[in-house]
């Protein structure tokens, strides 16, 4: 094959930017329990966009991506006389109105979320392409297991779509029976030898955990490997309260808070949004119990951690990293006020104003409200 000499702007015409940043949001490094030698996240309020989830214009050089429905899973094609631009400002409101977990790209007509089912996640797309002369809506998975979760959330948006009659609903009833059928056919000719994998069958309710148990979790937490995992198991299984109090009763609160600190500073740069969730969710139990000491530079971990997740967003506008989550924002800073006694750290309380003056969530606004006014 003959080697072609192109260059720097032709290569990002045609491939993207090399220098983007790349996300994988299983990845974390080895973490250590806190201590006061490790160093706070770096203070990120110096660059920030505003609330992407304000339904903005969308950029002239958007376009649709091309699809083809025969290797889509999960599409509907729009009406004939359907408004694209309509239909993504609809898509728009639908996640403000039922998610805080997601980032619009506009320049593509897409939305990146998430969905969470028990100890599961899923990362997803929802995408307005192109075939031919039609234009359709589809979902992509992009990371996770919460199949069902992205089924059930599909559902809804189908139905949402149908509702607004910008999808004709006999339409794609038959396109959809037609598609499975076809799926079977193909499976049965290609794949009989194939045993389908029994059902993940997971209880509907968190299971009550011994201290063993979450000191096993607490050492997973450690290793790069198994962090995500025991976070995920921690934080579903802690919401339920007979789990936090066998974790206050056996004197474990304040190494897991710290190692869930430790877990915060060391991912802060990746954006894993599965793990500052699960994280999230567990310091605002934590802090309920009493039994937790927090110290300047975890204060300032959590203050950095709210920050970063809401008016920092430096990944460009088609990097499918989320990079806001207004439900992250709002369980940390619903503790803010409780466990803020006795710290006096001014580039919090500084950063604090900066959150409530430009946070594009009006409930993390309330939860911050009492600290601002009070310094």
């Amino acid at each position: 094959m003959d080697n072609f000499d192109i260059s720097e702007d032709e290569w990002d015409l045609l491939f993207g930017d090399r220098t983007a940043h790349v996300h994988k949001s299983c990845r974390a490094a080895e973490v250590r329990p806190f201590s006061s030698e490790v160093s706070h996240v770096e203070n990120v309020q110096e660059t920030y966009q505003k609330d992407q989830t304000v339904t903005n214009k969308t950029s002239c050089k958007a376009r649709l991506v091309e699809e083809n429905p025969d290797h889509l899973v999960r599409f509907v094609t729009l009406a004939a006389d359907s408004d694209v631009m309509k239909v993504f400002q609809f898509i728009i409101q639908f996640f403000e109105t039922s998610h805080k977990n997601f980032k619009i790209i506009e320049g593509a007509y897409s939305i990146v979320g998430f969905v969470f089912d028990e100890t599961h996640f899923a990362q997803f797309r929802v995408q307005i392409f192109s075939h031919d002369k039609d234009a359709g809506v589809c979902v992509h998975v992009l990371d996770g297991t919460a199949q069902d979760a992205v089924s059930e959330f599909w559902s809804k948006l189908q139905n949402a779509l149908v509702e607004s009659d910008f999808v004709d609903q006999m339409q794609n009833e038959v396109e959809l029976t037609e598609s499975d059928e076809e799926f079977f056919e193909d499976w049965e000719e290609e794949d009989q030898d194939f045993v389908l994998p029994m059902p993940n069958l997971r209880s509907s309710e968190p299971n009550v955990m011994e201290p063993t148990h979450v000191t096993t979790l607490m050492e997973e937490m450690q290793d790069q490997s198994f962090m995500l995992h025991a976070l995920l198991l921690l934080s579903w299984n802690c919401q339920l309260q007979q789990n936090i109090e066998v974790i206050s009763s056996a004197g474990q609160a304040q190494q897991l808070f710290d190692l869930i600190i430790a877990c915060l500073v060391a991912t802060a740069t990746d954006f894993c949004l599965p793990i500052a969730r699960s994280a999230s969710l567990l310091v605002s139990k934590l802090a309920e119990t009493g039994d937790v000491q927090i110290s300047e530079q975890q204060f300032q971990v959590l203050v950095n951690t709210i920050v970063q997740w809401t008016i920092q967003n430096n990944n460009g506008d088609f990097a499918e990293t989320v990079t806001q989550s207004e439900e992250i924002a709002q369980l940390l800073s619903s503790k803010l006020p409780q466990i803020a006694q006795g710290v006096s750290n001014s580039e919090c309380l500084q950063q604090l104003h900066e959150v409530y003056d430009r946070v594009p969530y009006q409930s993390v606004r309330r939860n911050i409200k009492p600290l601002v006014e009070a310094y």
